[in-house]
């Protein structure tokens, strides 16, 4: 009989045992796969939303002539502030302005799209410059000098068999004492002011300057007034009313060159040009 007991104790042991080892199981497998989620979800990489780009600023404007300043920038870390201050005078030189054509705007006649005022200054050394275009202009006088108003030049010469060639006295003489003679002297050959020191104005080419030259036909276009005839100019100075030479050689013809009427502002003479070994009145301009 007691043995009996011994059995069924045993057998109810060893059912609990089992019951209980289940449920140990069951507990560890959830138990684990709480622990993993728990484990990916905190090394799980959080969603980070991307940056808004901001858009690239657009460079400042600076005149086109002045890119060459702009980029030298790059190079003068050991002498920045000289480069700033070239960058700032370049910057600063006036804007071209194209001429307009003399008259109001509108006009007496109703008409507008005339352009820009016709815009001088006279510098007080025989010399203005066009407010509009920069550009610096020689004045005419007359006092019978290499100014005069009353002047001719020839573009050309025969001599050496070359009907087209720029060796007549608009450059042989004309160019020639406004670029290499002593300013109010037109007889001394210089190079220097310092070789025109007690000579004349004291400086070397006219007003000082040697890179007086023959407008383009654009460029002497620019100072016509096509308000007014006999002479078409309000010119500081005196102009004389008839054909100007230009530095344009005529395409139809490289014996000729365009001219200038500042009788009524006509362009060209025969066929549009002259011939370059005519004798025609002239006026420089620099640069």
């Amino acid at each position: 009989m007691r043995r009996s007991i011994y059995v069924i104790a045993a057998i109810i042991f060893c059912t609990l045992l089992a019951i209980q080892f289940t449920s140990y199981q069951v507990y560890a497998g959830s138990k684990g796969k709480r622990d993993d989620n728990k484990h990916n979800s905190r090394h799980k990489p959080k969603h980070t939303p991307k940056p808004t780009q901001k858009p690239t600023p657009l460079p400042t404007p600076v005149p086109n002539d002045c890119s060459e300043v702009e980029n030298a920038l790059e190079t003068c870390n050991e002498n920045l502030d000289a480069c700033l201050n070239d960058l700032s005078e370049c910057e600063a030189k006036p804007v071209f302005k194209l001429p307009g054509d003399g008259y109001s705007d509108p006009d007496d006649f109703g008409v507008s799209g005339h352009g820009n005022a016709l815009s001088y200054t006279a510098n007080g050394d025989g010399t203005f410059t066009d407010n509009n275009t920069g550009l610096m202009w020689e004045q005419k006088d007359n006092a019978n000098g290499i100014h005069d108003k009353d002047n001719t030049y020839t573009w050309t010469v025969l001599t050496d068999g070359n009907d087209t060639n720029s060796d007549g006295t608009l450059f042989t003489e004309f160019l020639e004492v406004l670029n290499n003679k002593c300013d109010g002297d037109e007889a001394t050959t210089c190079a220097t002011d310092a070789e025109c020191t007690g000579i004349g104005n004291g400086l070397c080419g006219h007003a000082g300057f040697r890179d007086w030259r023959i407008p383009n036909i654009k460029e002497l276009q620019t100072i016509v007034d096509y308000s007014t005839f006999g002479p078409s100019s309000k010119l500081p100075g005196e102009t004389t009313a008839s054909y100007y030479w230009t530095g344009t050689t005529g395409a139809l013809a490289a014996n000729g060159a365009w001219l200038i009427s500042f009788q009524n502002g006509a362009i060209g003479g025969f066929l549009n040009v002259d011939v370059k070994t005519s004798s025609n009145y002239v006026r420089a301009v620099r640069p």
